[in-house]
């Protein structure tokens, strides 16, 4: 008898478990059809979930303002990667912004976050509402038969799904309907220019150098106020590798700061504050474990304490402040012992002004300072906050934007003005230069009216960040890939030509002096004349430094043509035709050109 109820308890529990199988992974509702009218990016022609029966299809509903959303791009990345076979990911786009339903818009956001799945325009809210879905990011998990297996909202994808994944994908394979044929995605465009998408700009005026975050290319640029490229810094791979200027990495960099020969750097998508030391011409980090924080309001010291998104930042005195995107918050860290904490926002996504701690912001993504406020773009609510630095009450106050859906493009006075996500912000002579980004434009606040209205007539697509010499504005145009420089008497404008050849300046002497720095153990080779070109005329090189007057140049720009060959293997030799111009305005820069083995 003992026996008999054994193996009947024992075929419940396998019934149970065959039942709990089958609720777990498979859906009751059918999930509903993209709308036939929506455009489609990313993939040749549109796509239905009919065609894709047999694939666990996952849809991510996105809009690409919100930092959550850009969190969990690496996240369907994984999971691609992982179940080629298997899954297919679709972006469904659903835009928070006037601005974001432009399907080149969109088009944009998945060049500049390197999307590689197809993504389907929900310009009017259809799918969204098929889908019942009420928060950006969420999303929605199809089984091989059509029917919704999960719907899930926030971060933290990979961690949710792949378990689910790997349980389900048997389940449904057993079942013989899995197909396994590869969805191949589009390929990545590999760009022509030499800036991608750059993010933000600083003018550091005892230099007189302008830095630019080369966001997209994952670079740093150093440059003069004529274009010339002092510094590339970046090897131009994703990473976060420390190190020389040529081998170390970044991650989509935004934020950038120059103070002396130190420039700070906010890593944005490796989580991490670098310091790029030009005397040492080196990379480091100084903040951040290169993963997201998963906590809130977790303070530490530099390498220990886990960031999120820090996307500007400024220093002042032993501060430097970091508008820390992912936080909703402002945070600051004292550069004399690398101890970083929240410094203003509870962390709470809103708009409340009040006391550091208790204030609400939304994405805080540029920052300025006039010497006692600090200025913030705070981009989900399309505002303009201040924080006063000075002793006494220190409070977040609004002078721009009311809500997190409050937006448009709205000249006057608060609080009737009105912004379309803002991403920079610049302070100069009592007025605030905003970058009025997802408007493409640039609005100009008058800290004593307290009026804004547009500055200039610029063509603009994205803006997001701002710097300026006191003579001339200068503009990241982040979507057309250049940077503007405007005027600031009458808003005239141009292009900044960036030369990325080699620079060399006039001396106090008017002569050009020249160093060429071999690799170790490398010489010129005497067997052949390493000349400069200028057109039909030539300068023969005499050494690794030699000196050129100005009287000898036929133009600006030439052509060092150079042989050099290893010092023990004389048969082991190198060429390299290196781009040079010859500036007239001296900045006391001796260059030196660098040359590495191909």
């Amino acid at each position: 008898m003992k026996n008999f109820l054994k193996l009947i308890l024992g075929l419940i529990m396998i019934w149970n478990i065959g039942l709990a199988a089958k609720e777990n992974y498979e859906g009751l509702v059918r999930a509903p059809e993209f709308s036939r009218d929506a455009e489609w990016l990313n993939c040749k022609t549109p796509l239905s979930l009919k065609e894709l029966r047999g694939k666990f299809v996952l849809l991510d509903f996105w809009t690409y303002c919100c930092i959550n959303c850009m969190h969990i791009l690496p996240d369907l990345e994984k999971l691609e990667k992982e179940y080629p076979y298997e899954l297919v990911v679709i972006g469904v786009h659903s835009a928070k912004f006037v601005s974001e339903g432009e399907t080149q818009n969109i088009a944009e956001a998945i060049a500049r976050y390197e999307i590689r799945h197809p993504v389907v325009n929900d310009r009017d809210f259809k799918i969204w509402r098929s889908y019942a879905v009420r928060a950006w990011p969420t999303t929605v998990l199809i089984a091989p038969d059509g029917k919704i297996l999960r719907q899930d909202s926030g971060e933290g994808v990979y961690g949710r799904l792949r378990p689910y994944l790997e349980q389900a994908i048997p389940y449904w394979k057993k079942k013989g309907i899995l197909d396994e044929t590869p969805y191949v995605y589009a390929e990545a465009s590999a760009p022509n220019h030499l800036l991608h998408f750059p993010g933000k700009i600083f003018y550091d005026d005892a230099s007189q150098t302008l830095i630019i975050s080369n966001s997209n290319r994952h670079q740093i640029i150093v440059a003069d106020l004529d274009g010339n490229i002092l510094h590339i810094i970046g090897s131009g791979e994703k990473g976060a590798k420390n190190g020389r200027f040529e081998d170390a990495q970044f991650n989509q960099p935004q934020g950038v700061f120059r103070h002396k020969n130190l420039i700070y750097v906010a890593d944005t998508k490796n989580h991490l504050i670098r310091l790029i030391d030009l005397e040492k011409e080196a990379v480091f980090t100084i903040l951040g474990t290169g993963s997201q924080a998963q906590g809130f309001n977790q303070p530490g010291f530099g390498r220990n304490v886990a960031i999120n998104s820090p996307w500007d930042l400024y220093r002042a005195g032993d501060f430097l402040y970091i508008a820390m995107a992912g936080f909703h918050q402002i945070w600051r860290m004292r550069l004399s012992n690398h101890f970083a904490e929240p410094f203003a926002g509870s962390g709470y996504e809103n708009i409340v002004d009040g006391r550091l701690q208790q204030a609400q912001m939304a994405q805080p993504s540029g920052l300025s300072f006039d010497g006692g406020y600090l200025y913030v773009a705070d981009s989900e609510t399309s505002s303009i906050r201040k924080i006063a630095l000075t002793d006494g009450p220190q409070a977040v106050k609004t002078l721009i934007g009311t809500g997190l859906f409050e937006f448009g493009d709205i000249d006057g006075k608060f609080p009737e003005a009105r912004l379309q996500h803002a991403l920079g912000v610049l302070h100069h002579n009592n007025k605030l230069y905003i970058a009025d980004t997802y408007n493409d434009k640039i609005k100009i606040f008058d800290l004593e009216s307290g009026i804004v209205k547009q500055w200039g007539n610029l063509t603009l697509n994205e803006p997001s960040g701002l710097a300026s010499d006191g003579e001339f504005l200068y503009i990241t145009d982040t979507n057309n890939h250049r940077i503007l420089k405007a005027a600031l008497a009458d808003g005239q404008w141009q292009t900044l030509d960036l030369w990325a050849g080699h620079t060399l300046f006039l001396n106090e002497k008017d002569e050009y002096e020249l160093e060429i720095s071999l690799p170790k153990g490398s010489k010129l080779n005497p067997e052949a004349l390493s000349v400069i070109q200028f057109g039909e005329r030539q300068i023969l090189l005499s050494g690794l430094s030699m000196t050129i007057s100005k009287g000898e140049l036929s133009g600006k720009e030439a052509i060092l043509k150079l042989y050099y060959c290893d010092d023990k293997d004389t048969g082991l030799c190198y060429y390299e035709e290196i781009a040079m111009r010859f500036a007239a305005n001296s900045r006391g820069l001796k260059p030196i050109l660098k040359i590495h083995h191909p």
